[in-house]
């Protein structure tokens, strides 16, 4: 019956290398092997034995000893003739410590975003919540908790895997036109701790989604970051309304919330943990936070819901008609394919049309409609004109299952 103990035990760095290198030589030995048949009456050798064949320089082990019919069949491999690699010497090495950093209270922001992180040109059939969370450079990750009873802590979400460049904007960022690149304006942001960092991005890592950033509730994303010392970056030549927000650029206020939308740092809540277009609450729990640090978000779900139609165009036709036509847009539609419509993404195509008159007159006409596009008649433009109206005040809604869009929102001079 043997008998088996484990004990610790410690050796030095040379007989370490020592033996990690004769375990590689025998490893390489083994590769030149020797077949010996000999007579039973002359056969003396076992395993393991030390021998030296004529002819052969070098000692060889025998490896193997097969008994057949009036010989034995012995296998040999080669070893070393010298002893060179037992006089191998080492050093026992350094520690790289890690730096024992506070990591400082936690900062939790809810990201609701418009699509999934790792999958961005796909329809999604949920809303897609994210925790992004952030401390000082010892931070490392969070455990986030749904809201409970009186806003308690409750069922375990998940954890915050790392550290999200977060930050807080200095200043305004000012309205810009999203179809083109804005090389006007420029925003400062103070990020969360000084060790974070932003980098720069050339016209081909824009194109790869690289430097993509959330600021207010406006997906941006900025090609120059000019770093201005102790934690601040100066951000210029952006892209505006990314993810069909443009209707976030004209809603920016001081002091707004940076997020730098990363997927391998920020935590996706499961759909089970709230109920989109309610208020949602979730607590985060760090290594230094003495009490779980909450965040609330009024309507997650812009996931679900259609984007807002674009490029509006209108005319009178003859007998006063009036004519007004845009075009669709699609949650499916952040790949721009040449040549093709981008597909509906929803169960059915509808619209909804409304038209207000400005300077007080009380006339109004909403409907609905399958098309892009909608003829109101002659009648129903009448009360506008007789009402000393000079403009229509126009809005276009995509209906989807989930509600409906942000509108597209014009006005048609009379």
């Amino acid at each position: 019956m043997a008998l088996v103990r484990d004990f610790p035990a410690a050796i030095s760095a040379d007989q370490a290398k020592k033996l990690a290198t004769i375990g590689l030589w025998s490893e390489y030995a083994e590769r030149s092997i020797l077949q010996v048949s000999l007579p039973l009456s002359s056969c003396l050798y076992r395993p393991a034995m030390l021998v030296e064949i004529a002819g052969f320089t070098g000692l060889w082990r025998v490896r193997e000893c097969e008994i057949g019919s009036g010989s034995a069949q012995l296998s040999l491999i080669r070893m070393r003739a010298d002893k060179a690699l037992l006089n191998v010497e080492s050093d026992q090495g350094r520690i790289i410590s890690d730096p024992d950093l506070r990591a400082g209270l936690t900062r939790l922001i809810l990201v609701d975003l418009p699509f999934a992180l790792v999958a961005p040109t796909a329809v999604s059939d949920s809303a897609k919540l994210y925790a992004a969370a952030a401390g000082e450079p010892g931070w490392r990750n969070a455990q986030l908790f749904a809201s409970g009873p009186e806003d308690a802590s409750g069922e375990y979400v998940g954890q915050i895997p790392a550290a999200t460049v977060l930050g807080t904007t200095v200043g305004t960022l000012a309205t810009a036109n999203p179809s083109l690149i804005d090389q006007i304006n420029q925003i400062e942001v103070a990020l969360h701790n000084p060790q974070m960092n932003l980098v720069q991005a050339d016209d081909g890592r824009l194109l790869a989604g690289h430097n993509i950033a959330l600021i207010g509730r406006e997906i941006i994303q900025f090609a120059v970051a000019i770093p201005l010392g102790d934690g601040r970056f100066r951000l210029s030549r952006l892209i505006r309304g990314l993810g069909g927000t443009e209707a976030e650029i004209a809603t920016h206020g001081a002091g707004e919330d940076f997020v730098l939308l990363d997927g391998g740092s920020m935590l996706e809540i499961g759909p089970a943990f709230y109920a989109p277009f309610t208020p949602a609450i979730f607590h985060a729990v760090g290594r230094d936070d003495p009490a779980p640090v909450s965040a609330m978000l009024d309507s997650p779900g812009r996931a679900l819901l259609p984007w807002s139609p674009v490029h509006p165009e209108w005319q009178f036709l003859d007998g006063g008609d009036l004519q007004i036509r845009w075009t669709r847009r699609s949650r499916a539609g952040t790949i721009w394919s040449d040549h093709v419509d981008v597909p509906l993404a929803e169960e059915v195509e509808q619209y909804r049309i409304e038209l207000a008159a400005d300077g007080g007159s009380a006339a109004s006409v909403s409907l609905e409609t399958p098309e892009e596009q909608a003829i109101l008649s002659a009648s129903q433009i009448a009360p506008f004109i007789s009402g000393n109206s000079t403009n229509i005040d126009v809005r276009i809604f995509q209906i989807g299952a989930s509600g409906r869009s942000v509108a597209l929102a014009f006005a048609i001079p009379l």
